[in-house]
């Protein structure tokens, strides 16, 4: 018996190495064929593919604030001014207001050009407790909760027809800055 060690590739920071334990001869012939068996297996390696038509991105974070302080869980979408531009990009801050921008969901970065801002947060009192009454098809304990949400901005930054917020992406921006007005919480209906 022997062993062969072949390098076949790195994806991701990682090594690929196949390893070989014959019991019969090792020829040239076998190697070929276990190493175009083992690069098949492989091929998809390699991240997502983009899709036509996807321009240069340009990679930006932006950081979120109300009064001064950071905010978790912002959903923060970006419409372009250019209506020739219909990729979806957006970001959700982390605890720190930090949000880096994604395009189509998968791509670090964003296009070069104007945005309008619409950011979106809510948050809710009894909502937990009702899903798990649901959950448990309990809907005696379910209708008695008391569910409350509150959008967490103002009206006019959900909508881009009415959000004052305009950005540009440009090839130096790296980290952009967005005020997203007072600390607020409005109630909301919910839908039982």
């Amino acid at each position: 018996m022997k062993n062969y060690n072949f390098t076949l590739f790195s994806c991701y920071g990682f090594n690929f190495t196949l390893t070989i334990i014959t019991i019969m001869t090792f020829n040239k012939k076998n190697a070929i064929f276990i190493f175009l068996l083992t690069l098949g297996l492989f091929a998809g390696c390699g991240g997502p593919l983009k899709p036509d038509g996807l321009p240069a991105l340009y990679p930006v974070t932006l950081v979120v604030t109300q009064e001064g302080k950071p905010v978790a869980d912002m959903i923060i979408s970006l419409r372009s001014t250019d209506p020739a531009v219909t990729w979806a990009i957006g970001c959700r801050t982390d605890e720190n207001g930090h949000a880096p921008v994604r395009t189509h969901g998968e791509f670090t970065g964003a296009p070069l050009g104007k945005y309008k801002v619409v950011l979106a947060k809510q948050e809710n009192e009894g909502y937990e407790e009702y899903v798990a009454a649901k959950n448990r098809y309990d809907e005696k304990a379910a209708a008695k909760i008391d569910v409350k949400f509150f959008s967490c901005v103002e009206e006019k930054y959900n909508d881009p027809e009415t959000t004052p917020i305009e950005i540009e992406i440009t090839p130096q921006s790296k980290v952009i800055k967005i005020d997203a007005g007072p600390s607020v919480r409005i109630p909301q209906t919910f839908m039982r």
